[in-house]
């Protein structure tokens, strides 16, 4: 019975072993077929803007991957696929950033500083509708009746069978 316990324990440590060999096989595999893209958003005097809209776009896949700046103006995306990305910052009161054609190969680590320039103010205003003409020049009460309010109007010799 002791000879039992001591197989099964055995076996027990061998599987074990085996699992996490294989298991640190296949993390450091996965490891290497990704890629890491990290960065800094700043501006023209290089402080870290934080909360910048980060957005990372695979343009061979269409797989996108967003994130918001931390308070140092620093960003990261780990473990993405290796491809052609498209990198777009965006930042209420700053001009937007769009850098197309970054490269992430298999393992790479890209890091990026993006500068963002104040946004220049400007306002558009378009009317749409005209406003309603106003008589000032008389003071009575007094509406417009149209040609199908006078056709409906009751008639004395009409008939309306």
């Amino acid at each position: 019975m002791k000879h039992l316990k001591k197989t099964h324990f055995s076996v027990l440590v061998g599987f074990l072993i085996a699992i996490c060999f294989f298991g640190m096989q296949t993390a450091a595999f996965a490891q290497e077929k990704l890629a890491t893209f990290e960065g800094v958003v700043t501006d023209p005097e290089d402080v870290g803007l934080p909360g910048a809209e980060v957005a990372l776009k695979n343009t061979e896949t269409g797989y996108a991957y967003a994130t918001v700046t931390r308070p140092d103006g620093q960003f990261r995306f780990s473990g993405i696929e290796p491809g052609q990305y498209e990198l777009t910052v965006k930042l209420a009161g700053f001009n937007s950033h769009v850098r197309k054609g970054v490269t992430v190969n298999v393992g790479a680590r890209v890091s990026l500083t993006i500068k963002l320039t104040p946004a220049t103010v400007e306002q558009e205003v378009t009317v749409v509708a005209d406003a309603p003409l106003v008589e000032v020049t008389k003071s009575e009460i007094s509406s417009v009746v149209g040609r199908k309010e006078i056709d409906d109007l009751p008639v004395v010799s009409r008939s309306f069978a």
